[in-house]
Formats: structure tokens, C-alpha cells, sequence
């Protein structure tokens, strides 16, 4: 405790004192009518309006009661405001002594008690204080600060003050339990009940915020996963834990110490329930659809995914909607509900990128240029650093086209990374392009051939009528 709170303590003990010694003090008043007691009364008038008269020097003039006027000591009339009358100034001066001595009476008759309830305040605060530094300075200071791990020292940030509460309650309570017997059997039941409701409320609230080392320790277990989505299931938790304790506490407080009719509450909130569920269908839907999303886990927080046409990196998970960025920057808002009856591509859980492509080479490529052709990207591709020997390359020669003749390719960058998949296509084409014009071997594109009439080059074929057939070179 710093100097300040020490202080504060100081004067609050020696005010308990000096109530203790003024109770001790008092004494029931008899006989001769105590000047302490206040000499004036209020005179009530029909609009509300008072009149402060001197009682001591107030005589009731009997004529002037019915016209609503006093005589004071000197003979003088005083009037009130409105013209009331005042039945008995006597009577009133006798009430009010009266009660004040009914009421030094009470604290004369129950100061033994008063002592005992002051007495146990200043115990239980210096309970309180001593179970504080208790924490703060031993276990904390002591054993908690020096232990690696949080854990302990949350446990203690989340019972230290939920336990001052019991404790000052429970003190205040016990202190104060002899003079509460001498309340109305009526009025004790309740007030105990309010000091059950009390205690129970400081254990409340202790697991409550016990909720929050749960949270903690299941955040912790979360950071070590791979899975980002583990870190909305442990909100989803705690939120769900908190809301929970809080419902139950209510029903327990209500219905078991303060006696109230749970049921008729229960049936009413079922009813508001039902018509807030029909108004607020799809945001509930949402709710549990972003649930299965957390159970399920299709996809986490920075990965690549295609879901109805939309191809992008999920940004965010909420409880109502799921936030994707496609490739080209734009943000797309997903209901929840509608994210989990999609049919979900998870594009960065694939274990490869597969990579498909043909080389045409032209018709006029010798079978010896062909097989050349095949060895050079054996050689390329089979001990490059993108494939590994359960996914090789594979290299064939597959057709002949209209046009070329076709060298079929496929393979397998071991990465999910997109861009390192576009660096290492970019060598493989680079290489293959230097290998093949250093050994002449053409690439070949879509052509077509037209012959002129009179080429020597191409000799015509006639077929007569009997079916023989006879070369001529072209000509016009």
C-alpha cells in the first residue's frame, strides 16, 4: 500500500473510532425536555408552502384556529400563507421529542451491537488489506514473477479482486448480523437475502473473470498452430463461456436466493427470443454459418481461395461475413451463411503447381533432331531444383498436327508460392530457347502451304479415265 491509500485508511479507522465512542456515549433523555431538540416546526399550507415558526415562543390562540392564525408569546398574530389552520402545536413539539428519544434510546439499548458492527468493519478492512498485500507482495512478487509462464500471474490478476469483494462482504455481514436480528422478520429475510445475493455475485464474478485465463491459455495453444482460424475459435469461446455464466448467474441469483418467478421470466424471454430470431433470421444464419466455417476450417486467414468465381487472398473472418481481396485488389464482403454452402477451392492447400505446356517443332525435323529435341529437356528439367523424384518431369512425343509435330510437357513445381512457380517457368523457357536454336531446331507455328501451277518443283499427277496415271510437271 503506497503512502496515500495508508492515509485514507487512517482517517476512515479513526472516524469509525470516534462514531464508536459517540455511540458509546449516548444515553436515553427523560423528564426535562431537551434543549438540543430542534425549537421549530413547518407549517403546511394547501399549496405546499411552509411557514418556519419558533415553537417555544408559539401560543395557540383557540379563536384564531379556525381562522388559521397563531398568537405568539408577545401577542403579536402571525398568519400563515394560506390561511391553514394548526391543530396542536403541543402535540407536534411532544412527536418530535419523542422520537428522538426513541431514537437515542435504540442506540443506547443496541450500542453494544454498534461497537461490535464498527469494530468488525475496521477487522474486516484490515482482512482486506492484509489479504492484498498478501497477494501482491508474496505470491505475486515472490513466486508468480518469477515462474516463466503468465498463467500464474492472470490467476491472480483475475481472484485478487472478486476475493476482496467475499471477504468485505462476508466481514460487513457478520459485523452487522446482531443488529439486523432486531429488523422485522420480513425486512431481515430480505436484507439476508441481498447479502447471500452479494456473495454469490464476488464468486460470479471471480469465474467470470477466470474466463479470460481460459482465453489466455487457449490463445497460447493457438499461436503454436499454423491455422489462423484457431485464434476465432478461442474468441468464439470465450465469448460463448461469458455469455453463458452470465445467464446462469442470473437465473441462479433470481430465482434460488431472491425468489423470483424464473419460469414466467424464461416463457417471456422464449417469446422475445422467437420473434427476434424471425427478424434477425440471416444474421443468426451468419452466426452459425461463421461457426461451421471455425470447425470446419476449409480455409485460413492469408490464404488463396476460389469461391463462386472469386479468386483472392481471406483477409478477414468475422462472425457475419468473411472478407476476400482478389488478384486484382478488389475487396468481396461473403455472407457466412453463403460461404458455408459454397463449394470452397482452397488454392494455397494444393501440395504442387501443376504446369502443362506443348512445343511444336516443324514437319521438316529429322527423327535424329526429334530425339535430340527429347534429350535436351530431359536435360533441362529432370535435375532442377523445382521437382523432386516423386513428381519427375514428364517429356513425350505425343502427335502430329496439322502443322507441327508435338512435344508434350508436364510438370510439378513443389511449391504453393505463385510467383516462384512464374520464376522457374521463366528460366525453363529461357534455357529451352538458347538449347534449341543452338542445335537448329525450329519451333513451328501455324502455317499453310500453297503449291503454284508450273512450280518444277512439284510435279503433277493425271489420272485418265482407264485409271492409269501419268506425271507432267506443272503448268499453265
Amino acid at each position: 500500500m503506497n503512502q496515500t491509500s495508508f492515509k485514507k485508511l487512517r482517517v476512515v479507522v479513526f472516524a469509525l473510532v470516534f462514531v464508536c465512542g459517540t455511540v458509546l456515549g449516548a444515553s436515553p433523555e427523560t423528564g426535562k425536555p431537551d434543549s438540543s431538540v430542534s425549537k421549530q416546526a413547518a407549517v403546511g399550507g394547501k399549496a405546499g408552502r411552509q411557514l418556519v415558526i419558533n415553537i417555544d415562543k408559539l401560543v395557540v390562540n383557540e379563536k384564531d384556529k379556525k381562522e388559521g392564525s397563531l398568537l405568539s408569546a408577545d401577542g403579536s398574530i402571525i398568519k400563515t400563507d394560506d390561511g391553514a389552520g394548526i391543530e396542536d402545536i403541543s402535540t407536534l413539539r411532544r412527536t418530535v421529542r419523542k422520537s428522538f428519544r426513541a431514537i437515542a434510546g435504540w442506540f443506547t439499548k443496541h450500542r453494544t451491537n454498534i461497537l461490535i458492527f464498527f469494530v468488525g468493519i475496521i477487522v474486516t478492512l484490515l482482512a482486506v488489506y492484509i489479504f492484498k498485500r498478501l497477494f501482491t507482495k508474496v505470491i505475486i512478487a515472490r513466486y508468480a514473477a518469477k515462474t516463466e509462464t503468465k498463467l500464474d500471474d492472470h490467476i491472480c490478476d483475475a481472484i485478487i479482486k472478486p476475493a476482496s469483494l467475499f471477504i468485505f462482504t462476508l466481514g460487513f455481514f457478520l459485523s452487522s448480523f446482531n443488529i439486523l436480528r432486531t429488523l422485522k422478520g420480513e425486512i431481515f429475510e430480505i436484507v439476508l437475502r441481498c447479502f447471500v445475493a452479494l456473495l454469490v455475485a464476488a464468486v460470479i464474478w471471480g469465474i467470470y473473470r477466470m474466463i479470460n485465463v481460459i482465453d489466455y491459455v487457449f490463445r497460447k495453444l493457438a499461436a503454436k498452430t499454423e491455422n489462423s482460424m484457431d485464434d476465432l475459435l478461442a474468441d468464439l469461446i470465450r465469448k460463448a463461456l461469458k455469455i453463458t455464466v452470465v445467464v446462469v448467474a442470473v437465473l441462479f441469483v433470481g430465482q434460488s436466493i431472491l425468489g423470483l418467478n424464473i419460469t414466467a421470466l424464461v416463457a417471456g424471454a422464449g417469446v422475445i427470443g422467437l420473434a427476434i430470431a424471425f427478424a434477425a433470421k440471416d444474421t443468426i444464419a451468419n452466426f452459425f454459418g461463421s461457426v461451421m466455417i471455425i470447425l470446419d476450417k476449409p480455409f485460413s486467414i492469408g490464404e488463396r481461395v476460389l469461391i463462386n468465381g472469386i479468386d483472392g487472398i481471406v483477409e478477414r473472418v468475422g462472425f457475419r461475413s468473411t472478407r476476400i481481396r482478389s488478384l486484382q485488389g478488389h475487396v468481396f464482403t461473403v455472407p457466412n451463411n453463403k460461404l458455408a454452402d459454397s463449394i470452397v477451392e482452397n488454392v494455397t492447400k494444393r501440395p504442387y503447381i501443376k504446369y502443362p505446356f506443348d512445343l511444336t517443332v516443324t514437319y521438316d525435323t529429322s527423327p535424329e533432331k526429334m530425339e535430340l529435341a527429347l534429350a535436351i529437356l530431359h536435360e533441362i528439367l529432370d535435375n532442377h531444383e523445382a521437382f523432386n523424384a516423386e513428381m519427375p518431369p514428364r517429356i513425350y512425343f505425343t502427335s502430329f498436327n496439322d502443322w507441327a509435330l508435338n512435344i508434350n510437357v508436364i510438370l510439378w513445381f513443389q511449391t504453393t508460392a505463385y510467383f516462384d512457380a512464374q520464376q522457374w517457368k521463366n528460366d525453363i523457357n529461357m534455357e529451352i530457347l538458347r538449347r534449341f536454336n543452338a542445335e537448329g531446331i525450329d519451333f513451328a507455328f501455324p502455317t499453310s502451304t500453297n503449291y503454284l501451277v508450273g512450280d518444277p518443283g512439284r510435279e503433277l499427277k493425271i489420272t485418265s479415265e482407264n485409271g492409269s496415271q501419268e506425271n507432267k510437271p506443272a503448268s499453265a
